[in-house]
């Protein structure tokens, strides 16, 4: 995990590291399914979109999934496969999504809204880790 948080580009890497410190005990691993649903309310709070029932093309909605599967793959131990059959999707798809997350976040200006987008959702899955 520390691998993957130093792989961030620094902003990135700042508001995630802090996230894992608060909210993970070291002796225990996550809870998948409960840290998955806590990210899928977050969005669902900050957006309106539920990623695993929305199917439309139509914008926030592949931004949300873009974002819930870069930030589940850096805060689980979890593989694409099981993301993906969690979301609906083949494992490829959540590549494509990581891969996408990390080329803007490593240049924001290529894709703005997507880092605005993802920097609202990483205050907002802060505050609920909190609650």
């Amino acid at each position: 995990m520390r691998r993957r948080c130093l792989a961030l580009p620094p902003e990135g890497r700042a508001d995630l590291a802090g996230m894992l410190l608060q909210s993970l005990e070291p002796e225990k691993a996550p809870d998948k399914e409960k840290t998955l649903a806590t990210l899928r309310d977050t969005i669902r709070e900050a957006y309106g979109v539920d990623i695993r029932e929305a199917k439309t093309r139509q914008q926030p909605v592949p931004d949300c999934k873009v974002i819930f599967a870069y930030l589940a793959l850096q805060v689980l131990p979890i593989t694409h496969t099981e993301l993906g059959q969690w979301m609906g999707a083949d494992h490829s798809t959540i590549h494509y999504y990581r891969e996408r997350m990390r080329a803007a976040l490593a240049t924001p200006a290529s894709d703005p809204r997507l880092v605005a987008e993802y920097k609202t959702i990483i205050e907002q899955y802060g505050k609920n880790k909190t609650e």
